[in-house]
């Protein structure tokens, strides 16, 4: 984590874990925990019609942007502070220097490649993206899940083989096993 420490903390690999300064802090709802953990891990300004459309597809734009704006007011409610949900134009997005998501940590080391790197990426790596959590009649958010589940699976497997091809031609067989 940076030297100030983020005032949220999200561990989205295996089973998700909100904490605040280190101690859980309660998201109520599932379908406000889903939307939390879709912002964090886009780590950028979502558009309000895209979340819209991820959480209610079957429901027209209009009612189904009034439902996000409920949603979002929701989140807002239950976060630390209601200025880590900040708006941008027609866009949402999570405070990032107020948030420490695990995932972008991973997804950080991974691209350095060194053993080093990868030794943090696997202890990083606690199982699956959002182990256990589902976000019934919501086809586009499983959709997402599945796709970004198999995408951090995939990160965390070519750190593994990446580290035993440099142990190995190292000579580092104990490493390497």
């Amino acid at each position: 984590m940076s030297e100030r420490s983020p005032l949220l903390q999200l561990h989205l690999l295996g089973t998700p874990r909100v904490e605040q300064a280190g101690q859980p802090h309660r998201i109520v709802r599932r379908q406000v925990r889903a939307l939390l953990y879709y912002l964090a891990d886009c780590q950028g300004p979502v558009a309000r019609e895209l979340l819209a459309t991820l959480f209610w597809p079957d429901m027209a734009t209009g009612q189904a942007l009034r439902q996000l704006t409920q949603l979002l007011t929701h989140l807002r409610r239950q976060l630390p502070t209601p200025e880590m949900l900040l708006t941008i134009g027609d866009a949402i997005v999570l405070a990032p220097e107020q948030i420490w998501v695990d995932v972008s940590v991973l997804t950080d080391l991974a691209t350095g490649r060194s053993s080093r790197r990868c030794r943090q990426a696997e202890e990083l790596y606690r199982g699956p993206f959002l182990d256990g959590f589902h976000l019934p009649h919501a086809a586009e958010f499983e959709s997402w899940l599945l796709t970004q589940r198999h995408r951090y699976q995939q990160i965390y497997l070519e750190c593994l083989a990446n580290r035993v091809e440099r142990s190995a031609a190292f000579g580092d067989i104990p490493d390497a096993v």
